[in-house]
């Protein structure tokens, strides 16, 4: 189960965020929502220990970088922009 608000939808198709290599990448996935109105039981679409974006998917964009809430409390963060910025230098 994911919550409903970590997905969003285009053209009646369900997406979420998984996180992979630290970047959000849109997946398109089969859910079907609970009678809770706040959960969806994905079908399709994402396999165990997939690392998806729980909350705020409107706000993200493809390919965007994600810092966890486990990062952010372990204060790993500034290292995790570190290397973002250097990756971003190095591009021609």
């Amino acid at each position: 189960m994911i919550p409903q608000e970590a997905t969003y939808e285009i053209l009646d198709k369900v997406y979420v965020y998984k996180v992979v290599d630290g970047r959000a990448k849109s997946t398109i996935i089969h859910a079907i929502p609970m009678s809770d109105g706040q959960q969806f039981v994905v079908i399709e679409g994402l396999d165990d220990g997939d690392t998806i974006v729980a909350k705020g998917a409107g706000y993200i964009q493809e390919d965007m970088l994600i810092i966890s809430s486990d990062d952010m409390e372990q204060g790993n963060e500034t290292e995790l922009l570190d290397d973002m910025n250097q990756e971003y230098e190095a591009e021609p």
